[in-house]
């Protein structure tokens, strides 16, 4: 699912197996998937640090599996 709000939370648009598949989908190199790592770790830092917009743990936790699932099946 695709939208067109930059207010929207990653959560609201994709499932994780989606975003899980995106570097196999377009067949990333290691560089590649490293900064789609980072991206995510980022995404993570700032829902866990935002003292401004409480985002609830919902939202933590889906970053947080994601890059658990991302690291073990890449980052190894």
């Amino acid at each position: 699912m695709y939208s067109n709000s930059y207010n929207e939370s990653m959560m609201d648009l994709f499932t994780i197996e989606e975003i899980l598949e995106i570097p196999r989908k377009h067949k990333w190199n290691g560089a590649d998937i490293t900064r789609f790592i980072n991206d995510i770790y980022l995404q993570y830092d700032y829902v866990t640090r935002a003292d401004s917009i409480k985002t609830g743990l919902s939202e933590e936790k889906f970053y947080r599996d994601i890059l658990s699932k991302l690291i073990k099946d890449y980052g190894h």
